[in-house]
């Protein structure tokens, strides 16, 4: 059986033949789905290797092969009228996908999944999606996410696999997450995971210097900036702490300029960009992952950290309640005094701190790559969602 994926993920050709991308967890996520059918063909934007960019994580099966669309969207005029003129080069090849392939995957919101809703509906096939967006919607949502939000809501006839299910969704919308690690990954973080509980078990309160990490694009929406404001309150509690800020973006001049100016210089570290595997070791070595967006799905982070033994402390935006589980396994916060409150409650209480470990843990064992893949695979050959 063969499977058709079309998506907006950039993917990088390294020779003659496009090999993997950025996006670390895309490509984990189709790899490991790539292994429930014959063949893969991926419709995506493919652009040339640039030197000195950050590593790129590659396909290591050899069934995904690559139909490729120049990349094109943005907000600008000129971006586009770009897509107005590669228009017919997508639809071309979003035509071939649909030709070879038996079912199709088609990853929403973006520019490309719009045409791809469109000539997909023509061939009648099996066809299943996920929305990686917000799924309740948001007051700045962009005209053409809510478009196909709501196509996917109301018109679209496979399963749609989403952040946050509403209690008015048809039956073919689903909950998922998006997972990075498999059950091997779990098992391999077991024993630093022992080490961790055993060191809480040493301790009441916790004395060593706290490790968190915030993992994102630096925008306004992921809104590190409310996290840098908290952090120079938790200081005033003379804990000591050390924060890395995972990700790059436009708003990263402006959040050193308030680190240095607030007397952070020592407790902030920027990473930049993060390759999957280096992001691994840091969360070993972290107590906390703190989020704090305006709108987020929350498919992915906090669920990495649960796999090392690592704490969320959330804002409480679409799925934050449900991924801390009634607090059991971590918690949520409205404004900064609540998000220092909840830090200063684990420290002072390592053993509050080891059973939401161990909740997570268990939490993040029914949530690997496995469950999602086998997930997507059973529904999408329900035809009937």
């Amino acid at each position: 059986m063969t499977l058709g994926i079309i998506s907006d993920c950039i993917h990088i050709r390294h020779g003659r033949s496009p090999v993997g991308s950025h996006v670390h967890v895309f490509v984990r996520q189709m790899d490991h789905l790539s292994t429930y059918f014959d063949r893969v063909y991926v419709c995506a934007p493919v652009i040339n290797e640039h030197h000195n960019q950050s590593p790129i994580s590659v396909y290591e099966n050899g069934n995904v092969e690559f139909l490729p669309i120049p990349l094109g969207g943005g907000n600008t005029l000129f971006s586009k009228l770009k897509i107005a003129v590669i228009l017919p080069v997508w639809i071309y090849q979003l035509i071939q996908v649909c030709r070879k392939a038996d079912v199709l995957y088609l990853r929403a919101p973006n520019n490309i999944s719009i045409p791809g809703f469109v000539v997909s509906w023509f061939f009648k096939k099996p066809r299943f999606s996920t929305f990686t967006g917000t799924w309740s919607g948001y007051r700045t949502e962009p005209f053409t996410y809510k478009l196909q939000r709501k196509y996917l809501s109301k018109y679209f006839e496979g399963p749609v696999f989403v952040y946050g299910r509403l209690s008015t969704d048809r039956a073919n919308i689903h909950d998922t997450i998006s997972p990075s690690y498999s059950l091997d990954d779990w098992h391999q973080e077991t024993a630093q995971v022992e080490r961790r509980l055993k060191l809480l078990a040493e301790q009441k309160p916790i004395e060593r210097c706290i490790n968190l990490i915030t993992v994102g694009s630096l925008t306004d929406n992921k809104n590190q900036m409310f996290i840098l404001q908290a952090m120079t309150k938790l200081k005033l509690l003379r804990v000591t702490f050390m924060l890395w800020v995972a990700g790059d973006g436009e708003r990263l001049d402006t959040y050193r300029n308030f680190v240095h100016e607030n007397g952070l210089r020592e407790n902030v570290v920027f990473l930049g960009h993060v390759q999957q595997s280096k992001l691994r070791d840091y969360y070993r070595k972290a107590d906390f992952v703190v989020q704090a967006p305006i709108h987020e799905g929350y498919g992915k982070v906090p669920i990495e950290g649960f796999f090392h033994g690592v704490v969320p402390v959330l804002r409480d935006v679409n799925l934050a309640r449900s991924i801390v589980g009634g607090n059991q396994r971590g918690r949520v916060f409205g404004n900064q005094d609540e998000l220092v409150a909840h830090l200063y409650s684990f420290i002072v209480d390592a053993g509050l701190m080891a059973e939401a470990i161990k909740n997570g843990r268990a939490y993040a064992r029914e949530n690997s790559l496995e469950s999602w893949g086998r997930q997507l695979f059973d529904r999408a050959m329900d035809r009937k969602g």
